[in-house]
């Protein structure tokens, strides 16, 4: 499934400009499908404005590769809507973007004929945390979309079907999004309520990854993953209802690590998944040649079945201690955090993170930014966020420990990936200087201390293991020490470096040189799209 999550650190070749919007997320979605052969596309209307024409768009403007590949059953377009209850402002654009799929049908029927299916067919609805979320959709699009057809609009009985044409299809599907370790926790409870209400033959569930870790660390959020997916498949069992789960993860270890060169240790981390995000890090970041073929490897791979815990309550303890000692930690580093985010090059038009249109995060009671935004503020000054709290894991018990070992095996894998960006010197000014004006708390310094020394008790190797990681650090060093010298301009240089070593969180100045490989497809690419666009003229 790829998505709109602006994660990238390099600018796609096709993008105008510095942010990618408009009608730039249309042709984006066609490249997902076409070039990078993703068979889902996410379409976001939460946290940004979106357009709710797009199927129209895709098919008049692609209409050759659209001919061949049916929309809604070769690939599928799914919206992500706001949450109603949570987005106060814009709370009505779950009803725009609702409306929308009638619309969608219609224009599918007018390109395919009488054999076209609903190229929209279900939703996505973030912050999932009770069945009422899920079974309010489906209600509303029953009784006010669909349902509305046999509505009279004049005294001579004209119904709206007669009016305007039969409203299809009658009926979506709602996929949950659980997105923090709370909810993931309870998830299963969530779903046994909602097959009981809404009597559906099978049900897709989203497990976010990236935000849990913000709130309550990577530990947690990994582990309270792998219990979702045990439970959801004990619900699949004990009801008699397919269940499939998608993974959201980043291309980073503390958002996921779902990159082109780490999707298989990601499908060894969570098996149960069905579908897996490709988020923007992963097709810009990296060769499009390497982002091509992982893409095609996870859609030949096998699903396996979940991890079974052997102790759920020792794993529900170890995750309330490590999370506790991980949001002691991210909120005491919160003002350097929203600071740092304000020199972070937006990637794509989202609303912004605070005020009446605001659409942030909470760590603990502090306010935060997204968890993109967060993963970038922490990597840019040297401080890996996947090393907060982690001292907590030599406090736990044998058995609590031996929990999080069996159910998270690559841990140390992924601590290596992350302290490889470690930086020693920054860690050094930040206890003596602070960050940008801001102090930083000798008892968060001594926590530090102790995550690190717990790091090296697990065998991690501390700094830069491979140029990539001397070459981050000497750009998160060049970053900080601008930002204490008075000169955040200047710290804008270091903070994208940064980002373009780790592949992932920044922005392009300057086009990077690209393979002969890749310039023969990108011409290739420029001939077929001419080719289309002279067969619709």
């Amino acid at each position: 499934m790829s998505t709109q999550h602006p994660d990238n650190a390099r600018l796609p070749r096709w993008v105008h400009g510095e942010v990618i919007e408009g009608d730039q997320e249309v042709e984006e979605a066609y490249l997902a499908y076409r070039s990078y052969g993703c068979q889902e596309v996410m379409w976001d209307a939460e946290g940004k404005d979106v357009d709710t024409h797009v199927v129209r768009k895709l098919l008049s403007q692609y209409p050759s590769y659209f001919r061949k590949t049916v929309m809604g059953r070769d690939v599928f377009l799914t919206y992500r809507v706001p949450n109603p209850v949570l987005d106060a402002a814009e709370k009505k654009v779950i009803t725009e973007t609702l409306d929308n799929i009638p619309l969608a049908y219609d224009v599918a029927k007018q390109f395919y004929g009488d054999g076209a299916v609903a190229p929209i067919f279900e939703v996505i609805m973030p912050f999932t945390h009770t069945s009422d979320d899920l079974a309010n959709i489906l209600n509303y699009y029953e009784k006010a979309v669909a349902g509305r057809e046999a509505l009279t609009v004049n005294d001579a009985g004209l119904t709206v079907r007669e009016w305007i044409g039969e409203v299809n299809p009658k009926r979506i599907n709602v996929i949950p999004l659980f997105e923090d370790v709370p909810s993931l926790l309870q998830a299963a409870e969530v779903i046994r309520d909602f097959i009981k209400r809404s009597k559906t033959n099978y049900l897709r569930v989203f497990l976010g990854r990236s935000d849990p870790a913000m709130s309550f660390g990577m530990i947690p959020a990994t582990l309270s993953v792998k219990f979702a997916l045990w439970e959801l498949k004990r619900v699949e069992e004990e009801q008699g209802v397919r269940v499939y789960p998608i993974l959201g993860a980043g291309s980073l270890p503390f958002r996921g690590h779902v990159s082109p060169r780490s999707y298989a240790s990601a499908l060894k981390t969570y098996p149960g998944v069905y579908t897996i995000t490709i988020q923007s890090a992963f097709k810009y970041d990296y060769d499009e040649a390497e982002a091509e073929e992982a893409v095609s490897a996870l859609n030949s791979s096998q699903v396996r079945d979940p991890d079974e815990p052997t102790s759920l309550k020792d794993l529900l303890e170890a995750i309330d201690r490590l999370a506790k000692a991980y949001v002691k930690e991210a909120s005491g580093l919160a003002h350097v955090v929203n600071k740092l985010t304000t020199l972070l090059p937006s990637r794509r038009a989202r609303k912004p993170h605070s005020g009446p249109f605001g659409y942030g995060r909470k760590v603990g009671s502090k306010n935060l930014p997204r968890a993109i935004a967060f993963t970038g503020a922490l990597y840019s000054i040297g401080l890996p966020p996947e090393l907060l709290g982690l001292h907590a894991m030599l406090d736990l018990s044998q058995v609590q420990r031996k929990q999080v070992e069996e159910l998270f095996p690559l841990l140390p894998q992924e601590l290596e990936v992350a302290t490889n960006f470690f930086s020693w010197e920054c860690f050094n000014t930040m206890r003596e200087e602070g960050v940008w004006g801001i102090k930083i708390q000798p008892s968060l310094n001594d926590l530090i201390e102790k995550d690190l020394k717990a790091a090296e008790e697990l065998g991690i190797d501390i700094g830069p293991k491979d140029s990539d990681g001397m070459r981050h650090g000497l750009f998160a060093s060049a970053c900080l020490e601008s930002l204490n010298s008075g000169h955040p301009n200047d710290a804008l240089f270091g903070l994208v470096g940064a980002a373009e070593v780790r592949r992932s969180l920044g922005r392009r100045d300057i086009p990077s040189p690209r393979s002969g490989r890749k310039e023969e497809r990108d011409k290739n690419n420029r001939e077929q799209h001419e080719q289309e666009h002279h067969g619709q003229t």
